[in-house]
C-alpha cells in the first residue's frame, strides 16, 4: 500500500501494517505483532526494538527503549481520542489512541471504514454497519456518535460498533468473529459481528483509507462484511446486503467510499487488472453511497449532476471513476464495457453521466427489498 505522501505500507492479507518505508522500496522500520496486538516496533537503522506500553483501551501511553530504563515517546489523550499532551517525543510513533493510526496531516484517527476526529468526539462519516443500531439505546442512533458516547469504557477497532476492551482480541479461533463472504469462518451469535481477532480468525476489513492515496488490494473475497436489514439476517425476503472492496491497483478520492457487492467487485477487479496491465491507475471518485449520501447528491451537495432517486451506488452496484478529460479514459470505458458495465455516457435521461459505471442496464433501479438490506428506507 502506497500512501499519498509517499511512505510505503507492506501489510497482511488483515490490512495490519508488518513495515513501512521510502518509495525507493527500502524498509525503514519493522512492526511485532502478539496474540494480535502490536507490542513493538523496530527501526532497521538500529535494530534495536521498542516497545509499546497501553493503558485499558490500548492507546499508546509510552514508548520504552527495548531495555525498558528510557522512555523514548509519552503522551496523553482527551477522552474522545485528540492528543492532550505529548511529553516525550525521542522515537517516533503513529498508533496512539486505541491503537488508531494518527494522521498528522488532518489530525484524524484512521479506524479502517472511517476517520475519527477526537477533537470533535464523533466520527467523520455515518456507521455503515447497521447492525451496531441499539433500539434500546438511543446513543446508537447517532450514526456518526463514537462508542456510543461512551469512550471511557469501549472501543471501535474498525469503525463499525462498540466492543469491550477486554474482548477487542481473542486466542481461539473459534471464538466469535468477523464473518468472510465465503463464511469460512464461525460467523457471530446474530451471523455478522464479533470481536476483533488474530489470524486466521481476524480475516476482514471493511474498506481501504477514505483519504486519497494508491492501494493493491487482495481479491474480494478476503474483504468485507455483511449488513443485515432492519428485520435481520437479511429479513423475511432473504436479502442481504454484502459490500467488499475490489482488487487491483486504484486510486481512492475523499469521502469515497470504495466498497461494492460481490458481483460489481469482481466485475471492477477484472476491469482494474487490465488497465492496470496497461500502466493506468483508476481513481474512484463515489462507490456505495447511504440513502443520505444520495439525497445530499440530488440536493447539489456536489454540484450539478444527474443523481436518481435511487441509486446503484446505495447497493454498491455503481462506480463513479474520475479522469473524463484524460487521454486514458477510452481505455477505462473499454475496460468497464468488457466486463459487462454500463456506462453513463450513454444515458439518456436524465442526462448523460460519463463518470459512472453500473453492472445492470440503463434505466433500470434497485429493488426496494435491496434498498432496504443496505440501509435505505
Amino acid at each position: 500500500v502506497q500512501k499519498s505522501d509517499g511512505t510505503l505500507y507492506w501489510i497482511d492479507d488483515f490490512l495490519r501494517p508488518l513495515s513501512v518505508g521510502t518509495t525507493s522500496g527500502s524498509i525503514t522500520r519493522d512492526y511485532i505483532f502478539l496474540g494480535g496486538k502490536r507490542i513493538a516496533f523496530v527501526p532497521l537503522s538500529s535494530g534495536n526494538p521498542y516497545y509499546y506500553l497501553s493503558d485499558h483501551l490500548g492507546s499508546t501511553a509510552v514508548v520504552a527503549s527495548g531495555d525498558g530504563k528510557t522512555v523514548q515517546w509519552e503522551a496523553d489523550y482527551f477522552p474522545f481520542g485528540a492528543s492532550r499532551q505529548v511529553f516525550t517525543n525521542i522515537a517516533s510513533n503513529n498508533y496512539e489512541f486505541t491503537g488508531y493510526e494518527y494522521d498528522s496531516d488532518t489530525g484524524y484517527n484512521y479506524a479502517i471504514t472511517r476517520f475519527d476526529a477526537g477533537r470533535w468526539g464523533r466520527f467523520l462519516a455515518p456507521d455503515p454497519y447497521l447492525g451496531s443500531i441499539d433500539n434500546t439505546n438511543p446513543q446508537s442512533l447517532n450514526r456518526y456518535a463514537y462508542v456510543k458516547n461512551n469512550p471511557l469504557n469501549a472501543i471501535d477497532p474498525l469503525g463499525l460498533d462498540e466492543l469491550d476492551p477486554e474482548d477487542s482480541t481473542c486466542d481461539d479461533p473459534e471464538t466469535t468473529c468477523f464473518v468472510t463472504p465465503d463464511d469460512s469462518l464461525p460467523p457471530s451469535p446474530d451471523g455478522v459481528y464479533g470481536p476483533l481477532c488474530p489470524a486466521p480468525c481476524y480475516s476482514v476489513t471493511a474498506t481501504a483509507p477514505q483519504d486519497p492515496g494508491i492501494f493493491d488490494l487482495p481479491p474480494w473475497n478476503l474483504w468485507g462484511f455483511n449488513i443485515p436489514n432492519s428485520s435481520g439476517g437479511g429479513g423475511s425476503l432473504g436479502v442481504t446486503c454484502q459490500l467488499v472492496a475490489p482488487g487491483g491497483h486504484y486510486t481512492i478520492n475523499s469521502p469515497a467510499v470504495a466498497l461494492f457487492q460481490p458481483p460489481m467487485a469482481n466485475a471492477l477487479t477484472s476491469a482494474f487488472n487490465a488497465l492496470n496491465s496497461q500502466g493506468i491507475t483508476p481513481a474512484i471518485n463515489s462507490g456505495f453511497r447511504s440513502t443520505a449520501d444520495q439525497l445530499r447528491m440530488r440536493s447539489g451537495g456536489s454540484g450539478l449532476n444527474p443523481a436518481a432517486t435511487v441509486s446503484w451506488h446505495q447497493v454498491g452496484m455503481a462506480v463513479d471513476i474520475n479522469g473524463t478529460a484524460s487521454g486514458s479514459f477510452p481505455q477505462i470505458i473499454n475496460a468497464m464495457e468488457s466486463q459487462g458495465l454500463t456506462w453513463g455516457g450513454t444515458f439518456r435521461h436524465p442526462k448523460p453521466d460519463p463518470t459512472h459505471f453500473q453492472l445492470s442496464p440503463a434505466g433500470t433501479s434497485p429493488s426496494p427489498a435491496t434498498v432496504k438490506a443496505c440501509g435505505g428506507a
